[in-house]
């Protein structure tokens, strides 16, 4: 269950020179229209992205991005530290806006723990007969746990892992709904080897790369925050983060020759990487599937070539591939691995 407590809910969050500062730099931009909450949804919504940084198209993104926003919105980011999240670190900034007929869909910003959403609401009327809420909701999609109605200078401060959703915008709504948002990550929760792994993908440009929703880079730092999640040991987290950075037998681009797996040992360590590239070789995910019904001692490649693991690796493996399945949202294709999956999800 999740808890409602987790939600804060603050009237007058900012001062108001700093409000209103930021509405004039809300004018000085474009809004983009298309931006997506749930990149399975076809329809999107108006948005403003304030990382500047060269490497802003990553959602994932874990690293600061301080240096990167409008000097604004750093001024209220930094207000926001000082009385609300001491040392937490930002990593995005953006604005949203929703018209009639661009309602949000329900999501979640992060799946880590130590993930905290900022969002503040701008418009300068707002009643009820206008809609635009914000609702959160209960993982199983069939509770609401807490609601929020978008009045100026309120803020609702919550864990990015609660599923929530900005609902439709009335008829009758003669503007823009608009909210500012800052997420950011408790020191605690810090993680110096994802960092090496973000600058890692971003040097070999992974984030340029399209990979089923959205980017390889998300989707490899998005597999190795599941298997964190999941309680994987660091070596096979990392492994997963790798996973198919030699290419696989279904995505055949190779950012990293396996010539060159030395540089990446000095980086992720041996087991890591050999992790991946195991993961690069097998004949995934059938070899696996079948292994769950029938176990044996071996993998085997495409060509059907017999390649010798630990019975530790084949589980490593496993659920390296169930987290990679399951993010790309074809893990129910697979019977076997699918119930795996399920009892990874469910222990940890």
């Amino acid at each position: 269950m999740k808890n409602s407590s987790d939600i804060k809910s603050i009237q007058n969050f900012l001062p108001e020179d700093i409000l209103n500062k930021i509405d004039d730099q809300i004018i000085k931009n474009r809004w983009g229209y298309g931006w997506k909450s749930d990149t399975t949804i076809a329809f999107g919504h108006w948005h403003i992205e304030y990382n500047l940084s060269p490497e802003r198209s990553i959602n994932e993104n874990a690293l600061g991005i301080e240096e990167y926003v409008p000097p604004i919105l750093l001024e209220a980011w930094n207000y926001i530290k000082t009385n609300h999240l001491p040392d937490y670190r930002l990593i995005r900034c953006y604005c949203n806006a929703h018209t009639f007929g661009t309602e949000g869909h329900p999501h979640y910003d992060s799946n880590r723990d130590g993930d905290r959403t900022v969002v503040i609401y701008l418009n300068k009327k707002w009643d009820c007969s206008m809609g635009g809420e914000t609702m959160f909701y209960e993982d199983n999609r069939e509770e609401v746990i807490h609601a929020e109605l978008p009045k100026r200078n309120k803020a609702v401060i919550f864990p990015g892992n609660i599923l929530h959703t900005a609902t439709g915008v009335a008829r009758l709504c003669p503007d823009l709904r608009m909210t500012l948002m800052f997420k950011a990550v408790a020191p605690e929760y810090f993680d110096k080897d994802r960092d090496t792994l973000q600058l890692f993908l971003q040097a070999k440009g992974t984030h340029l790369i399209k990979h089923s929703a959205t980017t390889f880079c998300g989707h490899l730092l998005r597999t190795y925050d599941l298997l964190k999640k999941y309680g994987m040991n660091k070596d096979v987290c990392l492994a997963g983060g790798l996973h198919s950075i030699f290419g696989t037998n279904a995505f055949k681009q190779v950012t990293v020759p396996l010539e060159e797996k030395n540089k990446l040992i000095d980086l992720f360590g041996e087991k890591a990487v050999h992790l991946a590239e195991l993961f690069s070789k097998i004949d995934r995910p059938r070899t696996l599937e079948r292994i769950l019904v029938n176990p044996v001692s071996f993998l085997t490649d495409p060509q059907g070539n017999k390649i010798d693991v630990t019975e530790q690796e084949i589980q490593d493996l496993i659920a390296i591939e169930c987290v990679n399945l399951y993010d790309q949202k074809s893990l129910n294709y697979w019977t076997h691995l699918t119930k795996r999956g399920k009892e990874i999800f469910k222990n940890n």
